[in-house]
């Protein structure tokens, strides 16, 4: 994200043991590390000694890294955040073959995106402010356009497109999945109970400035966006809708910018520097 400044120092602190973050994360771990009800105690401590290699199935891969961070790095996370995390990554993984429907709201600005998540991962963006007519832009791996409401047009261009998922929530959820991030703690958002988790880009570190997302502690999912800008302000979008669309015919044609507007005049070439369009991010 362009509006985050990111240095290169990690928090070093050791949490208390008795911190309600520990006692919070802490049934985390039991939830999904606790043996079936039955089973042999002798076994259970086998189990426990091959916990490591087991760890090497596909599905904990993430997991395995990010405890042996917490344990032989004073900078890593602890095992308790390392599961939190691992679960908010496993909730943020798109199913194949589906549409991303996000939208996000707050500060007086919008943002509404589909996206498939599967190739060639065509998308439709709309942001703007609240109660205005939004910009709109669309694309895929090799072409986008931009949709221009003041003039009823349409511009398409080759390029520009994108070759992954790269909705707000998609980046979270990659920032997760690459092992950045770290729980901060826990908090309340409009009466939801969600864990704070703060992330940073590559190579750089964590800042006053890095995003941080509230994440149910139930579901996982964020529920906050806060991103502090190069102001010294801070913009929070709540996350109003987070949901796997079937690929149907008429979802698939919402993702076409002639689609949704069949009036609109159809040009190539850019959009004018008046109106720049919303890119994928």
């Amino acid at each position: 994200m362009n509006d985050l400044e990111l240095i290169r120092h990690f928090r070093s602190d050791v949490e208390p043991p008795d911190s309600e973050r520990v006692a919070a994360a802490r049934r985390v771990l039991v939830d999904q590390f606790s043996p079936p009800a039955g089973h042999r105690p002798r076994r259970r401590v086998r189990r426990r000694a091959l916990l490591a290699t087991s760890l090497a199935a596909p599905a904990l891969v993430a997991a395995a890294a990010l405890l042996v961070a917490g344990v032989f790095s004073a900078n890593g996370p602890s095992a308790a955040d390392a599961a939190i995390i691992r679960h908010a990554d496993d909730a943020l993984s798109p199913p194949p073959n589906k549409i991303l429907h996000t939208k996000e709201v707050g500060d007086g600005f919008m943002a509404e995106w589909w996206q498939l998540t599967s190739p060639p991962y065509t998308f439709v963006l709309t942001k703007g402010p609240v109660g205005a007519a939004s910009a709109e832009g669309a694309g895929d791996a090799t072409h986008s356009s931009y949709y221009d409401p003041a003039t009823n047009t349409i511009h398409e261009e080759p390029g520009g497109g994108t070759t992954s998922v790269g909705d707000p929530i998609a980046q979270v959820h990659q920032m997760l999945d690459e092992g950045r991030a770290r729980v901060l703690g826990t908090a309340t958002v409009d009466g939801v109970d969600t864990y704070k988790i703060q992330f940073a880009e590559k190579d750089d570190g964590f800042t006053s400035q890095s995003l941080i997302a509230y994440v149910d502690q139930s579901t996982y999912r964020p529920v906050l966006l806060s991103t502090p800008q190069r102001n010294g302000t801070v913009v929070n979008l709540r996350v109003v809708t987070l949901e796997y669309l079937p690929a149907t015919q008429a979802n698939l044609q919402s993702l076409s910018l002639t689609s949704r507007h069949p009036g609109a005049r159809v040009v190539a070439g850019p959009a004018s520097a008046k109106s720049a369009a919303p890119a994928a991010k």
